[in-house]
């Protein structure tokens, strides 16, 4: 229902184009709501599985991703919240974009398994889509004045 939902709004990602990292704050801020005052911000929606690149290898994605790297306004806003208390699926998030850091942390599998548990710079994220009111969920992590955010949008699994 809500990748529905999210292609019928006109997300990026859903209308089979290819899909592009995008420096546009105004743009992510029409899909989700942010927690935060930014700056600036780096971000990216895509499909998991990804599309191979083949013709004849269809990509029906069964979950769709953002994952954005932030400047807040305020780096005291990242501090706020407990850390997160458990490992969390990020699927291919580690996107050649990101920071190494952010990279490093989120490690090369495709589906890996990002212990951010215990971590005092990464906490639990909720927040909700602009188009349907929905929540959706991921992580936030911060190094010096960068954030770190990943929300699955939809997922059909």
């Amino acid at each position: 229902m809500i990748v529905v939902a999210a292609c019928m709004s006109g997300l990026p990602g859903c209308d089979g184009k290819q899909k592009k990292v995008s420096d546009d704050i105004g743009a992510l801020r029409k899909i989700v709501h942010l927690n935060m005052q930014a700056t600036s911000a780096r971000w990216e929606m895509y499909g998991y599985p990804e599309s191979t690149g083949f013709a004849f290898l269809p990509a029906n994605s069964d979950n769709f991703m953002l994952v954005a790297e932030l400047t807040p306004a305020d780096a005291r806003a990242l501090s706020i919240e407990p850390p997160q208390d458990a490992p969390y699926r990020a699927y291919n998030a580690a996107r050649p974009w990101l920071d190494a850091r952010f990279r490093a942390l989120l490690g090369d599998a495709e589906a890996a398994l990002v212990d951010i548990s215990g971590k005092s710079r990464c906490r639990h994220l909720t927040t909700i889509l602009r188009a349907t009111g929905k929540p959706v969920n991921g992580f936030i992590c911060h190094l010096d004045n960068k954030a770190l955010v990943y929300l699955v949008i939809a997922s059909c699994t």
